[in-house]
């Protein structure tokens, strides 16, 4: 698409095309552990903090890790449940108030079909599963 732009300089399409490069590569190359995430959510406070702005005014939303199960090919439930701890944990820590994307679906907490809690996900949201 950007080919056939005939409006915006080609430099400018250059630019653009380096930056794309240069985000892809830190997505597909990035190995999200705790010092990762900590390192993106410490931007965030650190610009939080620059414009005096209060941590608790901050709520990181929607973030997640998709399952595998019969729809998706993704995270196995380990990981997904590691990575769900270290973002948690990370915005906690920080100051940031968090929101878990979805209940239901491929990154929820909640199995689609049997409307179960995923244990693992509960216990990596800091929570208690309730008593049957």
């Amino acid at each position: 698409r950007m080919a056939q732009d005939t409006e915006t300089p080609e430099d400018a399409k250059q630019a653009a095309y380096a930056e794309t490069e240069r985000v892809l590569k830190v997505y597909f190359d990035a190995r999200p552990d705790r010092w990762f995430v900590d390192k993106y959510l410490r931007q965030v406070r650190d610009w939080a903090d620059g414009h005096g702005l209060a941590p608790e005014r901050i709520i990181m939303g929607e973030f997640g890790a998709l399952r595998t199960d019969a729809r998706y090919v993704a995270a196995p439930n380990p990981d997904r449940a590691r990575y769900i701890a270290d973002v948690r944990r990370s915005a906690e820590e920080l100051g940031l108030a968090w929101a878990l994307w979805d209940l239901f679906d491929g990154m929820g907490m909640m199995d689609d079909t049997t409307r179960a809690l995923d244990p693992d996900i509960i216990a990596a949201l800091g929570l208690t599963m309730p008593a049957d």
